[in-house]
């Protein structure tokens, strides 16, 4: 919208079918509905199992705003509500390999004798001497296994560490 590519009618219907989206789901937030096991709970705790779709609450009388094309703004729903745990995982694991990139290794540690590693990883490690995980995780040859192992051990040793050092003042 800022550069210019998207028009006005456009962006119009972009910002409708979004309300609309946003009003469906505090309705599937605040209306309950009454499982095949007779309990009771919110539309969107239920939309997320498999046994239920977005149709099956239509049907049962929750109410949705419609929209010129509701195959289209229902699956958006149904996808959306459906896959959040997923996405929230994913996006979890997308922080931690960002923090995990610029993870630092000392200088002076010790690739051998770490059990897990095979000669040949410990041999490319001790070769390429890297001071990030990033850098770990681009070495040819080693697998992410390796890497999560050398990952595991660099926060045991941070933490073994940071208990050695006592509290600060």
């Amino acid at each position: 919208r800022r550069a210019g590519v998207v028009d006005d009618q456009r962006w119009e219907t972009f910002l409708s079918r979004r309300g609309r989206l946003e009003e469906n789901t505090r309705r599937l937030q605040t209306t309950t509905f009454v499982m095949p096991s007779t309990s009771r709970v919110l539309a969107i705790d239920a939309l997320k199992t498999q046994s239920v779709t977005l149709e099956s609450l239509r049907q049962a009388g929750i109410p949705l705003t419609p929209s010129v094309r509701p195959d289209v703004d229902f699956t958006t729903l149904e996808t959306e509500v459906k896959y959040a745990g997923y996405l929230r995982r994913q996006d979890a694991s997308v922080r931690r390999l960002a923090h995990a990139e610029h993870q630092r290794i000392p200088e002076d540690f010790c690739y051998s004798g770490l059990p897990g590693f095979s000669t040949e990883v410990v041999q490319r490690l001790e070769e390429v001497r890297p001071a990030t995980l990033g850098q770990v995780r681009r070495i040819p040859g080693l697998t992410p296994a390796a890497v999560m192992l050398l990952s595991a051990r660099l926060s045991r040793a941070a933490q073994r560490n940071t208990e050695l050092a006592g509290p600060s003042r």
